[in-house]
């Protein structure tokens, strides 16, 4: 993860995590901040979190088979729960599957935005997800910039997984 680290601009100066669902939620991955010019977060996402409430979350959900997520929907999608409709949450985990990638705030911190972009592996399945969380304010001012960089490093780190690229 150190190599992985340090092909990212250094110019954003913002929290960074790699994250891989687990039985327990989201695990952010130990990454070794020496080598970096980045923060490598460890608290922002993790199994605090429900996955539907973060960008990374809903991505590794975008990556469940289709049995899986009607579990995890059937534990979830109820009158009160954390999904109101089933439909249309499948229609947008389509989409964030789709692009591989996601945005939205972290829980209810409206103050906090969180990019998140899928990592492939050489056969093109989705085996992580790399995300960025900046102030709301910073991303306002930039958006375009700040999903390149994170798009852009998630590209990386699969083209050294042996990822070709979505049309490979």
């Amino acid at each position: 993860m150190a190599k992985a680290c340090r092909i990212s601009s250094s110019a954003t100066r913002s929290a960074w995590q790699f994250a891989r669902l687990s039985e327990a939620g989201l695990m952010p991955i130990t990454a070794s901040p020496a080598p970096c010019p980045l923060r490598v977060a460890r608290t922002v996402i993790g199994p605090h979190l429900w996955l539907h409430q973060c960008p990374p979350g809903l991505l590794h959900l975008a990556a469940f088979s289709h049995a899986r997520l009607e579990a995890w929907l059937d534990r979830n999608a109820c009158p009160g729960g954390p999904v109101a409709s089933r439909s249309r949450f499948r229609s947008d985990l389509t989409g964030f599957a789709a692009e591989g990638f996601a945005l939205g705030p972290v829980g209810d911190d409206h103050d906090l935005t969180c990019l998140a972009a899928q990592v492939h592996d050489h056969a093109g399945r989705p085996v992580a997800v790399l995300s960025m969380t900046v102030p709301t304010s910073r991303h306002d001012r930039q958006p375009r910039a700040f999903r390149n960089v994170a798009a852009e490093a998630a590209r990386s780190i699969s083209a050294r997984l042996g990822y070709g690229g979505r049309d490979s």
